[in-house]
């Protein structure tokens, strides 16, 4: 009878998806650095992937990404601080350096950060990219993507109104910024940038 419901409880694990052996695995060692394969084996398809598909897509992981900045990067302050993975047990100090080598770019050929300036391709950097594209996406389907230059100067004189009146970035549950808040440096390039005449280069 022990026996029995012990080979149940094995069958249900297996079908249920549980998939413990890929979410508890050792992680590699980052000595070499962190490429984004590394990442998504250890990281994003065990923990991530089911409930956020866009995970799959490196640009997509990028938009929460901000080179050399943890706290600056969306993807990391929502793994370091627990919030996620949603319903699971929070990230490993070790599966953490794991996330933090590849937003540091350790071991890779990182190219220089582009400089805040009053045009829309530093603008996508500092602020979109940074602050907006995690909602304002071409995946999401109510949202309009500030990734594009088009939509961001149709759209200029709303987005300035709802950053100001801190209605951008969105608040979570608990009032904490759903992504960073732009400095007032960037939003002074912003601003400069729409006084212009709108660059895009």
């Amino acid at each position: 009878m022990k026996f029995l419901i012990l080979l149940l409880c094995l069958i249900g694990c297996e079908k249920s998806g549980t998939n413990e052996s890929q979410i508890y695995r050792s992680v590699p060692s980052i000595k070499d650095g962190v490429s984004f394969q590394t990442l998504q084996e250890f990281i994003l398809k065990p923990q991530c992937i089911s409930c956020h598909g866009w995970v799959a897509d490196e640009s997509q992981v990028r938009m929460r990404v901000v080179q050399g900045n943890l706290n600056a990067s969306t993807l990391y302050v929502q793994l370091a601080s627990g919030k996620m993975p949603k319903g699971a047990g929070a990230l490993s100090q070790q599966q953490l350096k794991l996330v933090e080598g590849y937003i540091m770019g350790a071991g890779t050929n990182v190219p220089p950060p582009i400089p805040l300036k009053p045009t829309f391709k530093s603008l996508k950097v500092h602020l979109f990219d940074k602050s907006c594209t995690m909602c304002h996406n071409d995946n999401s389907t109510r949202l309009d993507s500030f990734a594009h230059y088009e939509t961001v100067v149709e759209e200029s004189s709303d987005i300035l109104s709802a950053i100001e009146n801190y209605e951008m970035p969105p608040l979570d549950a608990e009032g904490n910024p759903k992504a960073p808040v732009p400095s007032e440096e960037v939003l002074a390039a912003f601003k400069e940038w729409i006084v212009i005449g709108m660059p895009e280069n």
